[in-house]
């Protein structure tokens, strides 16, 4: 009988620890007051742009400030990712904002590909990272985001793979675009 009540007891204890929700750790501070709601797998028809656009670009502007990363390349690496749109999903099995790679979200602690907060954090985080790896070389760590860290490394420049070419150019003429610099 007393194992049987403390088996219950704990039983208890566990269900209400399970029932208060986790609050990852993007939750707190920088991301508190952004749009949470996850995504758990993506609509049939994504919402226009002009709804889902002012949320999306206060969470860019949040993870670049975070990360310190330039807001601008952030937003136009999105832009050219995604379209904006958080449930989107590549050939090759990229989701979101981001268009993460499951590789790369299991470096972040991301749970869901498809949350608009974990997703662009971890964007922001790994492209941090790439442009530290590649001395603040733009080229180098967006033609890494899109092409993989080992195909720019065996060549030490922008792999000749046209999506990667085409790719890179176009994240910076976004870039520009959205800076205001004609350069």
């Amino acid at each position: 009988m007393k194992v049987l009540l403390i088996t219950l007891a704990l039983w208890m204890s566990a269900a209400q620890a399970f029932a208060e929700p986790i609050r990852p750790w993007w939750v707190e501070g920088a991301f508190a007051s952004a749009d949470l709601a996850p995504l758990s797998r993506p609509s049939a028809q994504p919402a226009a742009l002009p709804e889902r656009l002012p949320s999306v670009l206060t969470l860019i502007q949040r993870a670049a400030d975070l990360h310190g990363v330039d807001a601008d390349l952030l937003r136009a690496l999105v832009a050219q990712e995604s379209a904006y749109d958080p449930g989107a999903v590549s050939e090759d099995g990229a989701i979101g904002l981001g268009q993460l790679m499951p590789v790369v979200a299991n470096w972040c602690g991301v749970t869901n590909r498809f949350h608009r907060v974990q997703n662009i954090d971890c964007a922001a985080r790994h492209l941090r990272v790439l442009l530290s790896k590649y001395r603040g070389d733009e080229r180098l760590a967006l033609a890494a985001y899109n092409a993989g860290e080992p195909a720019v490394d065996r060549c030490r420049c922008v792999p000749s793979y046209p999506e990667t070419q085409d790719y890179v150019a176009r994240v910076l003429v976004l870039r520009s675009a959205s800076s205001g610099d004609a350069s």
